[in-house]
């Protein structure tokens, strides 16, 4: 469950995003200068998050990879930290985007999932990641691997 928020004539207390992770365990809030993730029980700040004015701060959409130190970022709000028409990976670890996807058009939404993958035989040292990044734009979903160099593995053109 995600919710964005619109920015009203009065303004609003910074908000702009807030959304669960896949299991409800946390739960991250984009704002005008950065963003937050929580802890739901007990309820506790994990991470905080103040973008330099001086690159553009605003983060309008989050998603999170259960509790993992990744989290899928668009820009949003006055000053949005990113263009609209690129997606980015965040490391909470290492403090700085990892991985950037632009495209001709402006991202919709950004989900990262953990596929189940059967194997019969566990013997080759390059698996395939099960992690996947999955990328809306207005006119196609595009699914990625989640590695520095992210390949794509299925996209499908959707109605405006």
């Amino acid at each position: 469950m995600s919710i964005r928020i619109l920015s009203s004539e009065n303004g609003n207390s910074g908000l702009l995003f807030v959304g669960f992770n896949q299991d409800y365990g946390c739960f991250a809030v984009g704002m005008q200068n950065g963003f937050r993730i929580y802890n739901t029980d007990p309820l506790k700040q994990l991470e905080r998050c103040d973008f330099s004015v001086r690159d553009g701060t605003g983060v309008g959409y989050i998603e999170m990879l259960f509790r993992t130190s990744f989290l899928g970022l668009l820009g949003g709000g006055h000053q949005a930290r990113l263009p609209p028409n690129t997606a980015c990976l965040w490391d909470g670890v290492e403090q700085k985007f990892v991985l950037e996807l632009s495209y001709g058009s402006d991202v919709r939404a950004v989900r990262l999932r953990r596929d189940r993958q059967v194997t019969a035989y566990v013997t080759s040292p390059k698996l395939p990641s099960c992690l996947r990044i999955v990328v809306v734009l207005a006119n196609a979903v595009k699914v990625y691997t989640f590695d520095a160099s992210p390949e794509l593995l299925y996209q499908t053109e959707t109605c405006p």
